[in-house]
């Protein structure tokens, strides 16, 4: 079988490689960075202008109407070049399950501006201490004939610099998905550090009120949104992994024939070698079982085992990739005049973000003892 890209998704893989690295000069990251405000806004309008953010969205809103495949392509360039810009929490996690599960107005009036890059969203799925997205701690009380919901959400991503955030919540025994507009009444920020300064916020409701209009989803079809949310985003975090991890190895390649010791350029030494190799073999099993999830969520097909396979060898990869590349550089790689230490940090929170390896394992092991 032939599994290479077709002249399309190698045509988005070139556009997107170009606009990536053109937005990716290592002092330009550093200053942005350092900002206080490290969201790449010039970067996500060239985003919008060359038609990326419209890739898995249907034509008669604006979109280039492909899927799944093509968006982890973009991803992956996104983790060789890597950057601070919000595209799995407002293409993957809150775009494509506006297009799947919301009604024509809602998809009327989020997808035409997330394309244009007029409108960012960003999801507070997670809750304290668990992965478990059949539980909420915030919930729906009626006051004064309003429907108002209360509680805390941790580490939500971009949640300052989004107009809308996908929150859920329960009343009762039923569960809601709904968009909050981030000027609501009673939304308060506390800003939160992360490795790798992406913006994250803890995120604290007090009686803010729920717009019907924009309720993405609500009763038992909730934990079925809930669950193809979670799919798609663990899955493009891997993506984005393949390419930190890319990058790593091959910025390790490049050091490593040019660094000479013991008049010999450090690749010339055999254990310098097998490192490498190891780390090259580490990185293509990633990209087969990642790839095997995408074929697999891009045919509408049952896929929890094989994310959570790609999820354990994301996390695993990511260590063992950015510590190998390290441990080659020397000194050098923990210098923040050189990039190495910025795609380190990538790796190791990717490494823990939505489940790290021990989780997704114990995860696996639950659904095959559960199937048997």
């Amino acid at each position: 079988m032939d599994f290479s890209y077709s002249e399309e998704q190698n045509k988005i893989k070139e556009l997107s490689s170009k606009i990536f690295q053109n937005n990716n000069e290592h002092e330009l990251l550093r200053k942005i960075e350092e900002s206080g405000s490290p969201f790449h806004k010039k970067l996500w309008k060239e985003l919008a202008s060359s038609g990326l953010l419209g890739t898995a969205f249907n034509k008669d809103l604006g979109g280039t109407d492909l899927g799944f495949v093509e968006i982890n392509i973009i991803l992956e360039q996104l983790g060789y070049h890597i950057s601070n810009i919000p595209f799995i929490q407002t293409i993957v996690s809150t775009g494509m399950a506006i297009n799947e599960f919301g009604s024509q107005k809602l998809r009327n009036f989020f997808i035409p501006k997330i394309i244009s890059g007029e409108l960012i969203l960003t999801t507070a799925l997670n809750e304290t201490g668990r992965l478990d997205l059949n539980k909420s701690d915030i919930e729906l009380k009626k006051i004064n004939g309003v429907n108002r919901i209360s509680g805390k959400k941790y580490l939500v991503s971009y949640a300052e610099e989004s107009d809308f955030i996908l929150i859920p919540y329960k009343d009762e025994e039923n569960h809601s998905l709904c968009f909050i507009d981030t000027e609501s009444k009673g939304l308060i920020f506390s800003k939160l550090e992360t490795t790798t300064r992406e913006p994250h916020s803890l995120l604290t409701l007090e009686e803010v009120e729920i717009d019907d209009n924009l309720i993405l989803c609500s009763s038992s079809k909730t934990i079925d949104v809930l669950n193809w949310i979670n799919l798609r985003t663990i899955t493009s975090i891997c993506s984005l992994t393949i390419g930190v991890a890319q990058a790593c190895l091959d910025m390790t390649v490049n050091y490593s024939k040019e660094r000479k010791a013991f008049n010999r350029t450090i690749a010339s030494f055999q254990a310098v070698g097998h490192r490498a190799a190891n780390s090259f073999i580490d990185l293509s099993c990633l990209r087969l079982v990642t790839e095997q999830a995408i074929s697999l969520l891009e045919h509408g097909k049952e896929a929890a085992r094989e994310v959570s396979i790609a999820k354990i060898w994301s996390g695993d990869v990511a260590h063992r990739t950015s510590y190998t590349a390290q441990h080659l550089h020397g000194g050098i790689g923990a210098d923040k005049d050189y990039a190495l230490y910025r795609y380190c940090l990538w790796a190791k929170q990717l490494e823990l973000t939505q489940g790290s390896s021990a989780y997704h394992l114990n995860n696996l092991g639950s659904m095959i003892r559960n199937s048997n």
